[in-house]
């Protein structure tokens, strides 16, 4: 098998084993736990610290929710680029030009200035 082949299916295999353990993880707070209880019981007792109960509250509530898609979309192959890059939520939006990478595997996101200089939107 040659070195690429084999390059890939390493590649492969970890980002499904992530992704099979962040679908898995937001399930089980999803569907077994609740977004609530989730909340209550990882993230409100830093109540007492100087991050506000409402932001608190509303993260605690989400994460769930954002593990279980994101695992999702790993799971099948969608975006991967930009879910198992470093950040996904807080640099990159769904609609920032990411799609599967080339053969080459040069990243495949477009950068906003990336898409400026170019004239495309797509």
């Amino acid at each position: 098998m040659p070195n690429i082949t084999r390059r890939a299916w390493a590649i492969f295999f970890a980002r499904e084993v992530l992704a099979f353990i962040f679908f898995m993880a937001g399930v089980y707070k999803v569907f077994q736990l609740g977004p609530l209880e989730h909340a209550r019981k990882y993230f409100l007792p830093f109540a007492d610290t100087f991050l506000p109960v409402w932001s608190l509250w509303a993260t605690g509530a989400v994460i769930p929710f954002v593990e279980l898609v994101a695992g999702g979309l790993l799971l099948i192959g969608l975006r991967i680029t930009c879910h198992s890059s470093p950040g996904p939520i807080a640099f990159r939006s769904p609609f920032s030009g990411c799609r599967r990478p080339d053969l080459s595997g040069r990243l495949a996101c477009k950068t906003a200035e990336n898409q400026v200089n170019s004239g495309l939107d797509a």
